[in-house]
């Protein structure tokens, strides 16, 4: 029985901060990758899918600063689920705005 050995090879760099620098990089790359190849879907284009009747089930995150002002809308959406279309609500996050804005 043969044995196939894989050769690994290294990459030495002359310090510890170098070698974060790569690594970081690499990863930073590897996340904007994985990002791009998510697909995001437009109101548009929902729309579209629900006329065609395409469109099944809208899986919705709500994210909101006040638990009442989350917890209503929350509720009201999920008062507009029909036979046709089912809407979930996921999760329902708190988020502490420090004077940002968000589009």
């Amino acid at each position: 029985m043969a044995l196939h050995r894989q050769a690994i090879s290294f990459n030495v760099m002359d310090s510890d901060r170098e070698a974060k620098d790569i690594a970081t990089k690499r990863a930073q790359l590897q996340r904007e990758q994985g990002l791009r190849t998510q697909k995001h879907i437009t109101l548009d284009e929902i729309g579209r899918r629900i006329a065609i009747g395409n469109f099944q089930e809208l899986n919705i995150i709500v994210k909101g600063d006040v638990d009442g002002s989350v917890e209503a809308l929350s509720d009201s959406l999920i008062k507009l689920s029909t036979p046709e279309i089912e809407l979930n609500i996921f999760t329902r996050l708190l988020v502490r705005f420090q004077n940002q804005m968000f589009f």
